[in-house]
């Protein structure tokens, strides 16, 4: 007698012979399986490559300064219409994929630093400013003459003051002085209270890189040109009174950070200009001029190169005058700008600019890592070999394997995920930097061949169709899933006409 399989013998066989294979391919050319929240490294699809986590100037400052280039929230910009930035809607700053502006007007509201972080390259062509407002001029009503506050920061230009002050002294040099004899007429800074030598200079561009503290220390990040302090009211005993100058708000600042091309024209951060006194009578009495602002900040941070039109103007603004003073108290001073850039591109050495630094080199010893999300390989039980990955420097490659693209394994050795009943991989590049400061790990390409073991080391299961399964950048091959389907109906109609054979000849 004939001995026949039973139709459930024919369907595990058949699945079993059936072999799916394929090799997940990412070679960093999209954000598509990026998981930037997951990462400290850097996923750069301008170069293209995965790499180490970039910190300014890493060569020469033992501090640990790592850049920020967000997480591109924001999408891609492009615009030939202008833009307006909100800093109140965006405290933390912008994050876009990319961002383009090839004309119209820029204009920048809000009282928060105006940063903009970009996971490709950055180009603006209008003028992009946050410039400190001018003072006030006095007035012969010889009331307060209020001053301006700047888009992106909390600084004011100091009130000119009333005529209820008899006192016509000119503003002072800055947040930590008053116009004359009067307490409210003076500039409001991001940081108040008494004089401080040491902030002073911090705020006056005098000592370099360390008062650019940008990249560690909250208290001193973003510091905005001190506002001029406001000028003295003047009465006179015959009636006459004048109101005196408000003090220029100091400039403001801007961050633009960037893992490809900064590209921009003119950059401005210029501290306003003091109000002029007012003449009161033929004496003639004056009342006082308000002191100019100082200039604010411009920074970028580039892990590629750095193109400006023009150089950044940081300046600070001009006292204001009337005919008893020529200019108002004080020194006014200039901001800082500063343009870090891969080694390779064209460092800036911007008259008057805080010190510029190589972006793509890494301090010693430190580690970071990419993450990727989930690729679904599209198999039953996916069965690995070894890996193809290029890299340069120490890479550390591991791997998490999930059923339902939920749950995962922890990072391991890519054959521990063997025979598990895993369709869906994800994987972890781990950069060692070098024992000195040097150049970035890196990894350029992840390419993983791939097998299906089948049914015939699981549960019984229904397949969800296999082939040759390519996923390049994180993009399926559309072909290889209609082949898989192809072939997943085949062997179930082969089945089907087996058992119809088999019930023939019973």
């Amino acid at each position: 007698m004939k001995k026949f399989l039973l139709p459930a013998q024919i369907i595990l066989l058949v699945f079993s012979a059936k072999v799916c294979a394929g090799t997940l391919v990412e070679d960093f050319t999209t954000l598509s399986h990026a998981d930037l929240a997951n990462s400290t490294g850097v996923w750069d699809t301008v170069t293209p490559q995965a790499r180490a986590q970039a910190f300014a100037n890493a060569a020469v400052d033992a501090a640990a300064r790592p850049i920020d280039f967000g997480n591109g929230s924001d999408g891609v910009v492009n615009s030939s219409t202008g833009f307006t930035f909100n800093t109140d809607t965006h405290p933390n700053g912008y994050q876009f994929q990319s961002l383009t502006i090839t004309g119209g007007t820029i204009t920048v509201v809000g009282s928060h630093p105006l940063a903009i972080r970009s996971l490709s390259n950055i180009t603006i062509s209008p003028a992009l400013q946050v410039n400190g407002p001018d003072g006030g001029a006095g007035s012969l009503n010889g009331l307060t003459v209020a001053g301006q506050n700047v888009a992106t920061c909390l600084a004011k230009g100091g009130d000119g003051g009333s005529a209820t002050i008899s006192t016509a002294a000119n503003g002072g040099d800055a947040v930590f002085s008053g116009g004359g004899t009067d307490p409210v007429t003076h500039g409001i800074g991001q940081i108040a209270g008494v004089y401080n030598s040491a902030i002073e200079s911090n705020i006056s561009g005098t000592s370099g890189s360390a008062g650019f503290d940008f990249d560690t220390s909250p208290a001193l990040d973003f510091i905005c040109g001190t506002s001029g302090a406001g000028g003295g009211g003047y009465t006179t005993n015959g009636g006459a009174f004048g109101s005196g100058g408000a003090g220029g708000a100091g400039g403001g600042v801007m961050k633009l950070i960037a893992i490809g091309d900064i590209n921009v024209g003119i950059t401005e951060a210029k501290g306003g200009n003091g109000g002029n006194g007012v003449t009161v009578g033929a004496g003639p009495v004056c009342s006082g001029t308000g002191t100019a602002g100082y200039g604010g900040v411009i920074f970028f941070q580039t892990l590629a190169n750095l193109i400006t039109g023009v150089d950044p103007n940081v300046n600070g603004g001009t006292s204001g005058t009337s005919a008893c003073f020529v200019l108002g108290n004080g020194t006014v001073v200039a901001g800082l700008d500063r343009g870090d850039t891969n080694s390779t591109g064209a460092r800036p050495a911007w008259t008057g600019g805080a010190v510029a630094f190589d972006t793509d080199i890494v301090p010693a010893n430190l580690q970071s890592f990419v993450q990727s999300t989930a690729y679904d390989l599209r198999v039953l039980n996916a069965n690995f070999t070894t890996d193809n990955t290029t890299s340069a420097g120490t890479v550390t490659m591991t791997y998490a394997g999930s059923i339902d693209g939920v749950n995962f394994s922890s990072f391991t050795n890519l054959t521990s995920l063997n025979n598990k009943g895993y369709r869906f991989i994800k994987f972890r590049a781990t950069f060692t930097n070098p024992g000195a400061a040097g150049v970035a790990p890196k990894v350029t390409q992840v390419s993983i061949p791939y097998t299906d073991a089948g049914l015939a080391n699981l549960d019984m299961k229904l397949s969800a169709g296999c082939g040759t399964l390519a996923l390049v950048g994180g993009k399926s091959n559309r072909k290889s899933d209609e082949t898989g389907f192809t072939l997943t109906l085949f062997w179930i109609l082969l089945a089907y006409g087996s058992v119809r054979f088999q019930r023939r000849f019973n």
